[in-house]
């Protein structure tokens, strides 16, 4: 099942986690309400024992569907808690961004502007996901993350606006192309220095390993 998000973003653009709180319990409470008379007038088991039943799956489906958070699968004691946090809070708000252009997107009635859009998510969530996977990445694509990314956002939902409610204008198409195309080039930029800096650290650890052999074979 496709859970929202549990992502957020404060201000004119609401807050998303309300949603996800509310999808949450109101799949609970609807699989609990069916359970209680379900098991009460189909299976005949005593109201008393259906009411405890229906609350467990309440409670059940409450806590599979939390959304998943970033780098719970990494062991926190073994990264700096100041980084750990600096990561979470620049994702935090860049899953936000990126959910909320991925829901706009529908709204957008150009198809080479969605397909643009389409693009810039995907390699948005990848430099997500590379800080996500080793938050020592962040400098990398912070500023992809925590600027690009809000503005992509920010262009995607007012062209969608002004889309809903007149044609747009030749020239304010031409400026939005134009915007998402540089747009396109500075996602590229940051992710290929984020791999960049990857084949570096790579190179380095290379270069002690290789001297740390030599040493070893000196002393033998």
């Amino acid at each position: 099942m496709a859970i929202p998000t549990w992502r957020t973003r404060s201000g004119r653009h609401g807050v998303i986690i309300d949603a996800v709180n509310d999808f949450r319990f109101l799949v609970g409470g609807v699989l609990g309400a069916l359970v209680i008379p379900l098991l009460t007038f189909v299976v005949g088991l005593p109201f008393l024992f259906a009411v405890v039943a229906g609350a467990a799956v309440f409670g059940g489906a409450v806590v599979l569907l939390q959304p998943r958070q970033p780098f719970e699968r990494l062991d926190g004691a073994a990264i700096a808690t100041g980084q750990l946090a600096a990561a979470q809070a620049v994702l935090s708000q860049a899953y936000a961004d990126l959910d909320a252009i991925d829901a706009t997107v529908k709204r957008i009635p150009d198809a080479s502007l969605r397909e643009t859009l389409k693009r810039l998510t995907v390699e948005g969530r990848q430099a997500a996901a590379d800080v996500e996977t080793a938050p020592d990445r962040l400098g990398a694509v912070r500023r992809l993350l925590t600027y690009y990314v809000p503005r992509t956002r920010d262009i995607a939902e007012n062209y969608a606006e002004i889309a809903t409610r007149s044609a747009i204008k030749p020239d304010q198409q031409q400026r939005v192309q134009t915007a998402l195309a540089h747009l396109e080039e500075a996602y590229g930029h940051y992710r290929q220095q984020s791999v960049s800096n990857e084949a570096d650290a790579l190179d380095a650890e290379l270069d002690l390993l290789d001297r740390s052999i030599k040493q070893d074979l000196e002393k033998m």
